[in-house]
């Protein structure tokens, strides 16, 4: 059995091509962190799972110059591992707390913690496939007030015009009703961890087609909300 130094490990090395899927429940598969020394950090804890968001994040991140971390491999339709919180399983009545999914949870918090142990700014980018959600974009906030938050809505309204994904509503929490609030998270996951944060969950139509359009809009939203609201702070996002 693979020790725990060396789970971590594979996590934490760079993707090396595919790999012949294993019958374990736990894949170490890989969390890439891209260090720009930025005071904002872009992530995607279900980079393949969550489909085309490594790819979102991968973008925009480059656009942005911000810093960025991307998991592959560990969530899979038979063992949901969370990777941004120590769980497995979707619906937060169903998550438990396995061995796997706490070394990922490990593997992840440390990744995230050397590119920067308190960003300005953390956002994490998320996809489904809800029927109720179908047609919009929704936003959970993590130490944002309601007013904050109405202004970072008419931030992403504004984008979404800008870059003709006109047919995608956008909901943020707050201002409006939405579904997905990252409830566990924000109570034992890496949303507990952080100051401010924006938990972005996309729907399945945003993540098939104008992915370019995608792209565009949330790296472009996100250097509006990042330079309006959150842009006192050192210049560097280490800490000296």
């Amino acid at each position: 059995m693979m020790s725990t130094t060396l789970f971590l490990a594979s996590l934490l090395a760079p993707p090396v091509g595919a790999q012949a899927a294993h019958s374990t429940a736990c894949e170490s598969g890989s969390i890439v962190p891209v260090d720009r020394d930025s005071p904002f950090m872009l992530a995607a804890p279900h980079g393949d799972f969550d489909k085309q968001t490594a790819e979102i994040v991968d973008a925009a991140c480059t656009k942005l110059g911000w810093d960025c971390l991307v998991a592959r491999g560990q969530r899979t339709k038979a063992h949901q591992v969370n990777v941004n919180r120590p769980t497995e399983g979707v619906k937060a009545s169903d998550e438990r707390r396995t061995a796997c999914a706490e070394a990922v949870f490990s593997a992840w918090k440390q990744a995230a913690a050397r590119l920067n142990p308190a960003p300005r700014l953390y956002v994490e980018v998320h996809g489904n496939v809800g029927k109720e959600t179908k047609e919009r974009v929704e936003v959970a906030v993590v130490g944002i007030g309601s007013e904050q938050a109405a202004r970072i809505r008419k931030v992403l309204l504004d984008a979404r015009a800008e870059h003709k994904l006109d047919w995608m509503g956008v909901w943020v929490e707050g201002p409006d009703p939405i579904k997905y609030k990252a409830t566990s998270s924000k109570a034992w996951g890496q949303l507990s961890l952080s100051t401010s944060a924006l938990h972005f969950e996309f729907p399945k139509r945003a993540r098939e087609g104008q992915m370019e359009n995608v792209y565009s809009f949330l790296a472009s939203s996100l250097a509006d909300i990042s330079r309006l609201e959150f842009s006192t702070g050192p210049e560097q996002g280490k800490p000296q």
